[in-house]
């Protein structure tokens, strides 16, 4: 793929012309370029093209940047007799001066962060397949998901009727202060509302299932949430850095919503999980960006059925933990980490031990692995753990012939299937 920037190398030889030498005669100015000067700007500003793109593999063009001065930007079908399909990240994040911008029919792919951080509505041609807009906010057609909400975006915004899904950093970084999300809707994406630090209030509806991780995280104004009884799925640090949680804390440090476990980070020593908790979220007892050296053992009561990944990694304290008899799976680095964390019985059932679920753990000397596991990620789930021993049908291995290990289970799957 290629860039276009046009005339920068005969700006650059301009440019060491005017300004090698600090003698300058009307001889050594005189080379035969002319160029405007009328005191906007310099004659290497004045030559850049009012589209940067990028060719892709089949001849269509992914806008770069826009380096116009238009403060309603029309996107050209075609550049150079090449369609445009796709707008790219940052494309007007060095123009200030741009807030709306219609985006033609031949758009069929659109970048998270195309629109940053000035954008205020974004318009798109009737004819595109792909998106269609309403009230200055991208939609996808085929999901009925809102897209995009562009950056500059602020005040207050009522979804239409008929939306099912709110993309994955679909508000990120907006500047809106009150959000109506209508029945019917039943997904918040990832990072859906992350960072809107002036958003206030967010109706959610009746109809939602799931709010995947980090849907409000640093949502700086954000105090009051109502959680639809619906929901049975919050994924990891879904409300992080907002003062609805740290007031939920305050209450308890196990902050529980509709019996999922969704933060434990301020819990100390020894934690008993509530019965009746179902799910455990991802992260939920890790600190991000550091270790946890709060809580020392934790208890999971049978109900739960599910935990996320890196729920307890980085629980550097954490010497003993009682799993629940009824998951299936040990997620991706759950106890990634725990330097103290001594022994573990895996309960039966468990089929499968994901990548780095024990890595590090350097204290760990025994782990009893039942006869159902059929799957464990080779080379990687017991990383770092030197003074393991672990028992599994009928035999033990230790960090020495730990390849045994891995070959015994492979060899369990074989046998089960």
């Amino acid at each position: 793929m290629k860039k276009r920037l046009l005339s920068l190398g005969v700006c650059a030889a301009l440019t060491l012309t005017l300004c090698g030498c600090d003698n300058k005669s009307e001889s050594s100015l005189d080379i035969g370029i002319s160029a405007p000067n009328d005191g906007r700007v310099n004659p290497v500003e004045e030559s850049k093209p009012e589209w940067e793109y990028e060719e892709q593999t089949d001849g269509s063009l992914e806008l770069t940047a826009y380096n116009g001065r238009e403060t309603a930007v029309k996107i050209p079908e075609k550049l150079d007799g090449k369609p445009v399909t796709a707008i790219g990240s940052g494309v007007f994040v060095k123009t200030e001066n741009v807030k709306s911008v219609e985006i033609p029919a031949t758009v069929t792919e659109i970048d998270n962060d195309a629109f940053v951080p000035f954008v205020e509505r974004v318009e798109v041609a009737e004819g595109n397949v792909v998106f269609f807009s309403k009230d200055g906010i991208i939609y996808e057609k085929e999901s009925d998901a809102l897209f995009l909400c562009p950056c500059g975006r602020s005040g207050e915004v009522t979804i239409p009727e008929g939306t099912r899904r709110i993309a994955d950093w679909a508000f990120s970084s907006c500047g809106v202060t009150s959000v109506v999300v209508p029945e019917g809707v039943e997904y918040l994406g990832w990072d859906a509302f992350a960072y809107c630090e002036e958003l206030k209030s967010v109706k959610l509806p009746s109809t939602l299932t799931e709010i995947d991780g980090g849907a409000f995280k640093g949502c700086l104004s954000l105090e009051t949430l109502e959680i639809p009884e619906k929901v049975t799925e919050i994924g990891s640090r879904a409300f992080e850095e907002t003062p609805f949680l740290e007031k939920l804390r305050a209450k308890n440090p196990l902050v529980v919503i509709n019996n999922i476990l969704v933060d434990g980070q301020t819990a100390k020593g020894e934690v008993v999980i509530p019965d009746g908790v179902m799910k455990i979220s991802g992260d939920a007892f890790e600190v991000e960006y550091g270790e946890n050296p709060n809580i020392t053992k934790v208890t999971i009561p049978d109900s739960v059925t599910e935990i996320g990944e890196c729920a307890f990694t980085g629980c550097v304290n954490l010497t003993e933990v009682k799993l629940p008899s009824g998951i299936t799976d040990i997620p991706a680095e759950m106890f990634a980490n725990c330097k103290s964390l001594q022994s573990i019985d895996i309960p039966s059932g468990v089929k499968i031990i994901r990548i780095r679920a024990f890595e590090d753990c350097a204290s760990l000397t025994r782990v009893n692995v039942p006869d159902t596991v059929t799957d464990c990620y080779l080379d990687d789930c017991f990383r770092g753990c030197d003074k393991v021993n672990i028992t599994f049908k009928g035999k033990t291995y230790t960090s020495a012939n730990i390849d045994e290990f891995y070959k015994a289970v492979s060899d369990n799957w074989k046998e089960r299937r």
